[in-house]
């Protein structure tokens, strides 16, 4: 199980360790449970696109209901464009 083999401090990525002109799409919810949403959007500000979905639970967060799944693919075709 992903419990077993997942440690959260080998997992982390600081606001520091993104390099420079990297593009980063972090996707939470308002509706999320478990992680501080409102604190993980005022970290990231000016370091990463914070996409906000709303009112999605931690669980349909990691499931990706369907139009969940649309926006972030839509967001990711975006950046990619504008790679171009």
């Amino acid at each position: 199980s992903l419990h077993r083999n997942f440690n959260w401090l080998d997992n982390i990525m600081w606001k520091e360790d993104i390099p420079r002109k990297t593009r980063v799409l972090i996707c939470v919810s308002t509706g999320d449970e478990i992680i501080p949403t409102s604190s993980i959007i005022e970290y990231m500000q000016n370091h990463a696109t914070v996409l906000v979905l709303e009112d999605l639970s931690h669980f349909e967060m990691i499931a990706f209901k369907a139009d969940a799944i649309n926006t972030i693919h839509s967001y990711i075709s975006e950046m990619n464009s504008e790679l171009k």
